[in-house]
C-alpha cells in the first residue's frame, strides 16, 4: 500500500490543497504563477498525454514519483533526478525569537531576490498563498527565510531554506528550519522535506536537525518540444 507521500503532489492537489487544482482531463497542477509542479492521475499514456497539453511553450513543470516518469510524448525532459524526501523523527519545540518575524506579502520581492540568489528550488512571487514564510532581517533587510509548500493530511512540507551568503554559517538557516518545523508540530503535523540527492551538504544539514530518509523519489522536468 502507497504512502500518501509517495505522490506529493498529487496527493497534496487531491486533499489540502484542493482549492489551488488546475485540472485538465486526468492531469492537475498548481497555477503557473505559484509553481511548476505537476501530477497525472497515473503515469500511463493517457495521463500523461492529458498533463502534456497543461504547460505554455516556454514553460517548464516537474512531477515528484516513486515510481518512474515516462517522458510524454510532444514533450522534453529537462534533468531526471533522484530526490531525498526526509521526514522529521523526533518532535522540535515551539521557538520564540524576537529575530524571526511572519512574513507578508509586502516583504515577496525581497523574498523572490533572495530565492533568486541563493536557489533554494522553485519559488515566485504567490508562494506565500500555499503557506506562510518567517524570516530573519538585518537592519531592514532580509536575509534568511524558510515557509511552508505543499500539505496533506497529517504533513506539511519545509520549503524555501535559505540565506545571503554574507550571513552564512550563523545558524540562521538552522533556527528558521527548526522554527517552522516546531509550528508545523504544534498543529499535529508532521515536517518533511525534499533533497537532491547528490546535495550531501543539505542533507546533512537537515539530518543534525532531526530529519531522516522517508524514501527516494524521481523528480523529471519537463517542457514542451519546440
Amino acid at each position: 500500500m502507497k504512502h500518501i507521500l509517495d505522490r506529493p503532489i498529487w496527493s497534496a492537489l487531491q486533499t489540502d490543497h484542493a482549492e489551488f487544482a488546475v485540472r485538465l482531463g486526468r492531469a492537475w497542477r498548481y497555477p503557473a504563477a505559484i509553481g511548476p509542479f505537476a501530477a497525472a492521475l497515473d503515469l500511463t499514456k493517457e495521463s500523461m498525454d492529458d498533463l502534456a497539453q497543461m504547460p505554455s511553450a516556454d514553460e517548464m513543470i516537474a512531477m515528484f514519483e516513486l515510481d518512474d516518469i515516462p517522458i510524454p510524448a510532444g514533450m522534453t525532459s529537462l534533468g531526471y533526478f533522484s530526490l531525498h524526501q526526509l521526514v522529521l523523527s523526533k518532535r522540535l519545540p515551539l521557538i520564540h525569537d524576537p529575530e524571526i518575524e511572519l512574513l507578508t506579502e509586502a516583504d515577496a520581492s525581497e523574498m523572490m531576490e533572495l530565492a533568486e540568489l541563493t536557489k533554494p528550488g522553485p519559488f515566485s512571487l504567490q508562494s506565500q498563498r500555499l503557506g506562510p514564510f518567517w524570516g530573519v532581517k538585518a537592519q531592514g533587510k532580509l536575509v534568511a527565510m524558510a515557509g511552508q509548500r505543499m500539505r496533506q493530511p497529517g504533513f506539511v512540507e519545509l520549503s524555501g531554506v535559505c540565506t545571503h551568503p554574507e550571513f552564512r554559517g550563523r545558524g540562521v538557516a538552522s533556527l528558521l528550519s527548526r522554527y517552522v518545523s516546531g509550528k508545523i508540530v504544534s498543529i499535529g503535523r508532521i515536517p518533511y522535506v525534499h533533497v537532491h540527492g547528490t546535495n550531501r551538504a543539505a542533507l546533512a544539514f537537515f539530518g543534525g536537525i532531526g530529519f531522516e530518509l522517508r524514501t527516494k523519489l524521481n523528480l523529471r522536468r519537463l517542457t514542451p518540444s519546440q
